[in-house]
């Protein structure tokens, strides 16, 4: 279900071109870069998936999470506003990316 869950956040945002999912893409990217401290994915204990991201103001650090029902991100764009953030959307893309390379 969690993969579901991700596949269909992915697909509310596929075909958009707006600055959140540009931004995604490039955290996406970044995902898949051994070196870089400023992203790294996790799965817990309970199946939950959850990236650190360093966000673009100095010092700040965001959890976006995924679980088979929900997403949620502990970032102004997503608390504040209550949208799908570039974080939940790199963190779906990441998700499903890695579920299709393990069933390839």
């Amino acid at each position: 279900m969690l993969i579901q869950h991700a596949e269909k956040l992915c697909s509310t945002f596929a075909n958009h071109s707006d600055s959140r999912t540009k931004k995604a893409r490039v955290l996406l990217k970044r995902l898949f870069q051994p070196h870089d401290p400023g992203v790294k994915i996790k799965k817990d204990s309970e199946g939950t998936f959850q990236l650190r991201v360093q966000g673009s103001q100095r010092g700040s650090l965001w959890y976006p999470q995924i679980t088979s029902s929900n997403a949620f991100c502990t970032c102004p764009d997503h608390v504040e506003r209550g949208v799908l953030c570039k974080h939940i959307r790199a963190a779906a893309g990441a998700l499903v990316y890695r579920h299709r390379k393990s069933q390839a």
